[in-house]
């Protein structure tokens, strides 16, 4: 019989006293105001979902993850906006 599948789920908390919430949602606010959310639902294989939040099929931009490796255990994110394209 194999094992139930565990939820993800993510955990907000206080790196001074290790106080921890549960959440279904956390939403990232970035210095230049960019935003994403890390959801509490099951992507592919077990893995964690981020979605840049707003996007419109009719805005004259959209934002995409930039994504940079630092060391083997790290990565940064970052969100940018780029103008589309006008269709030809």
């Amino acid at each position: 019989m194999s094992s139930p599948t565990k939820a993800p789920h993510v955990r907000f908390y206080n790196d001074d006293d290790g106080t921890e919430i549960s959440v279904t949602k956390l939403k990232v606010v970035l210095p230049d105001s960019q935003s994403f959310v890390i959801e509490a639902q099951p992507g592919r294989d077990g893995s964690v979902v981020f979605l840049i939040p707003g996007a419109n099929p009719e805005d004259k931009q959209f934002s995409q993850f930039i994504i940079e490796p630092g060391a083997c255990n790290l990565f940064s994110v970052k969100v940018a906006s780029t103008s589309k394209r006008p269709v030809e």
